[in-house]
C-alpha cells in the first residue's frame, strides 16, 4: 500500500540519487560555490582538522580579535557541522560533502511537502507527491539543493517541524521545537516562524 509518506520517500530517493549522481567534480570551479561557500569551506576544513570553530581569513576583513585565531561568527553551526559528519563519514572534501548535504536536504523537502500536504488537505498519496515536488522545484527552492549554503537543511528542519505541528500532542509539539531549534542552529533567519508557530500554539490552547 502506497501512502503518502512512502510514496513521498520513494520520490525523495530518486531526487537525491539524480542529484548526488550530477555532482560537480570540482564544486569550488561552479555557480554552486559562492563567497560565503568559501568561508563555510575553510571552516569545515578546520573543525576537520581539530582546530574548532575558527577561520583565521576573516581576520582580514574584521581585524578583531587583535590576534589568531580568529572565531567564525558569519553563520551557526549547523550546516558546517553536517559538512564535516559528512566529509568524516565518506573521505570527500568539505566542499563536496557541502554539496552532499544540500542534495539530500532538498530531497527531504519533497518528501515533507508531500507529508503536510497529505495531512493537511487529506489528499491522495499521489496528489500529494506531485505538490510536494511542485513546492521543491519552485526555482529558489530548488537552488537551495544546488548551492554549498545551508538554506535547504535550514528549510528542511523548518518543515519537518511544521509536519510535526500537525499532530498536536505533546510528543509532537516536543519533537517540532527540536526541529525549529536544529533549524535555528542551521540559519538564523528561522526565527521568523516563531511568530506564527507561537499563534498556532495558542489556537490549539484554547479551540
Amino acid at each position: 500500500l502506497w501512502t503518502a509518506g512512502r510514496l513521498g520517500a520513494a520520490v525523495a530517493a530518486i531526487c537525491a540519487t539524480v542529484l548526488l549522481a550530477t555532482l560537480p567534480a570540482d564544486p569550488t570551479a561552479t555557480l554552486r560555490y559562492s563567497h560565503d561557500s568559501a568561508y563555510i569551506d575553510r571552516l569545515v576544513q578546520n573543525l576537520l582538522a581539530g582546530r574548532g570553530f575558527v577561520n583565521d581569513v576573516l581576520w582580514y576583513v574584521f581585524l578583531m580579535p587583535p590576534a589568531l585565531p580568529m572565531p567564525f561568527h558569519n553563520a551557526n553551526p549547523g550546516y558546517p557541522l553536517a559538512i564535516a559528519g559528512i566529509s568524516w563519514l565518506t573521505g570527500l572534501q568539505p566542499a563536496s560533502g557541502g554539496l552532499v548535504v544540500s542534495a539530500l536536504a532538498w530531497a527531504s523537502i519533497v518528501w515533507a511537502a508531500t507529508c503536510i500536504t497529505a495531512r493537511l488537505f487529506r489528499l491522495p498519496a499521489l496528489a500529494s507527491v506531485v505538490v510536494g515536488l511542485v513546492v521543491a522545484l519552485y526555482g529558489p527552492v530548488f537552488a537551495t539543493g544546488l548551492h554549498l549554503l545551508p538554506d535547504a537543511l535550514c528549510t528542511a528542519f523548518l518543515l519537518w517541524g511544521s509536519y510535526c505541528l500537525l499532530g498536536r500532542d505533546r510528543s509532537s509539539v516536543a519533537a517540532a521545537g527540536a526541529l525549529f531549534g536544529l533549524a535555528w542552529l542551521t540559519r538564523t533567519s528561522a526565527v521568523l516562524v516563531g511568530p506564527a508557530v507561537v499563534l498556532y500554539l495558542l489556537c490549539l490552547l484554547y479551540t
